[in-house]
């Protein structure tokens, strides 16, 4: 148990530390000596405490906790954010007697969640700003990414999971381009790319905007489509309908 790289701890039913081992020395900085027999309290900060008497009410009536994230705080007063498993812990006559808990470190992983949303934000509004149409598709040609270009020519705004054909499009001529000769079913149906071609796309005022899409079908390692990459560009005249 020592050797456990996660801090691993016993504690009774009131919250009175039992067992210490060298994973918590190194995760809380508090040696064993000085951890067994105080109240589990000494790792909990101010604003977390209300969480141990909700634990141990789980306890008790024998519910495992499993993979609670929280924050804890170290001998030095600084914070480690952990994710915690506690089990009961029963006597031979099945009675539930105490808890053992296993702790470990996760600020690592939320540190790199924290980065990925950042950089997730940088990437959307950057997209957002893109003076063009822009949505993504699954096999089905239901959306799963759309920026604001995108809700901006939509007859119907977009919705994520909803099908793209929201999005009316007509010729130059004013003749209907039907759904299976759209740019965007001919990459997923083809698996080919459909560039420059110019088409009028219907906006909810009724409003029929110039625009030359972009459809390029997303393949896997195995040629399958799986997807559908759309951009579409205005041009500089309108029509209305």
């Amino acid at each position: 148990m020592n050797s456990s790289h996660d801090a691993i701890i016993s504690k009774g039913l009131n919250g009175i530390i039992l067992s210490w081992n060298g994973g918590a020395e190194r995760l809380f900085g508090y040696p064993a000596s000085e951890a067994i027999g105080k109240f589990i309290g000494i790792i909990i900060p101010p604003d977390r405490l209300s969480e141990e008497p909700q634990i141990l009410a789980r306890i008790r009536s024998g519910e495992l906790v499993d993979h609670f994230d929280t924050v804890r705080r170290r001998k030095d007063g600084s914070m480690v954010q952990i994710s915690l498993t506690v089990s009961p812990v029963r006597d031979e006559n099945d009675a539930i007697i105490g808890a053992s808990k296993i702790a470990r470190d996760i600020s690592e992983r939320k540190a790199m969640e924290i980065r990925l949303r950042e950089s997730e934000l940088r990437i959307r509004s950057l997209l957002d700003a893109i003076p063009a149409a822009l949505f993504t598709t699954d096999e089905r040609g239901n959306i799963s990414y759309f920026n604001q270009g995108a809700m901006d020519y939509a007859y119907v705004p977009p919705k994520i999971g909803a099908t793209w054909q929201n999005y009316k499009l007509y010729r130059p001529d004013g003749s209907a381009i039907s759904l299976e000769h759209s740019p965007t079913e001919l990459a997923l149906k083809e698996g080919r790319s459909i560039r420059n071609q110019e088409v009028l796309i219907e906006k909810a005022d009724g409003t029929r905007v110039p625009i030359i899409p972009y459809a390029t079908p997303v393949i896997d390692a195995e040629g399958e489509v799986f997807g559908s990459i759309n951009i579409a560009g205005g041009c500089q005249r309108a029509q209305t309908s």
